[in-house]
């Protein structure tokens, strides 16, 4: 137990055996090393192989080190978030640390997140990036396009008016989750959306020709807050019990 180490005097804290041996078995341990071992870089390496987030308890000096952190976020993306700010532009780090969770970008530099190639390899590979991509990607189709396909919500963090894409929304129906289908009729408000003519026929036209990766989906909808509350039961119900497509959509308008 790490928390153990509390107890040890300053002298076997600044001990480099009894340390090396602490953070071999429990990464955490380096919590407890003295300031001069935090800065060892052969010792706090063994750490974040155990743990990737006591990268925060190393030095500066050592957060600088490029194997280190690589090491560190290849165990816990976010450890990306304590690396020297010049490794956080570094995108053979970034690449690794969004591999493990695309959250991470979040950590990435300015210039990274403003870079489209860069944006459209991490959507790819955690659609949830995009919530950390600059403004300007956020509105870019292609980007979206690619993010939605990985994660169907990611459609929340896309421009306004990309919400309303028809691509992007057929898209988004197609690879929706059974988890999903709540939040996405809330992160796109639904109430209105469903009203909208050309999601009225897109939806016709994704029934009427359902691929294998179409959902089944029962969406019941006339008008009003509580008929789409409703229209989102329905899609869950569905979803779960394997029903057929059975769509009602409302006339007028």
């Amino acid at each position: 137990d790490a928390y153990s180490l509390t107890y040890f005097n300053k002298a076997f804290r600044a001990d480099r055996e009894v340390m090396m041996m602490a953070v071999k078995e429990c990464g955490t341990a380096l919590k407890y090393a003295s300031d001069k071992l935090r800065g060892d870089r052969a010792l706090v390496f063994e750490a974040v192989h155990q743990n990737g987030s006591t990268l925060q308890q190393a030095s500066e000096e050592v957060k600088a080190d490029k194997e280190v952190v690589l090491e560190a976020v290849q165990r816990y993306g976010a450890a990306l978030q304590w690396a020297s700010e010049e490794l956080r532009a570094d995108q053979e780090i970034v690449m690794e640390a969004v591999k493990k969770d695309g959250i991470s970008l979040e950590y990435a530099s300015e210039k990274l997140r403003r870079n489209k190639e860069f944006a459209l390899w991490a959507v790819q590979q955690d659609g949830f990036a995009l919530m950390w991509l600059s403004e300007e990607l956020q509105a870019d189709k292609d980007v979206v396009l690619a993010a939605v396909k990985q994660y169907s919500l990611a459609l929340r963090w896309a421009h306004e008016e990309l919400q309303s894409d028809k691509d992007i929304l057929m898209l988004a129906l197609r690879t929706l989750g059974k988890a999903d289908v709540d939040d996405l009729c809330l992160c796109i408000e639904a109430e209105m959306l469903l009203r909208e003519k050309f999601f009225q026929k897109s939806l016709k036209s994704a029934i009427a020709c359902p691929g294998e990766d179409v959902p089944i989906l029962t969406v019941s909808v006339s008008s009003g807050v509580d008929e789409v509350g409703e229209a989102v039961f329905h899609c869950e119900a569905s979803l779960m019990s394997g029903a057929t497509f059975d769509c009602h959509i409302p006339h007028g308008g």
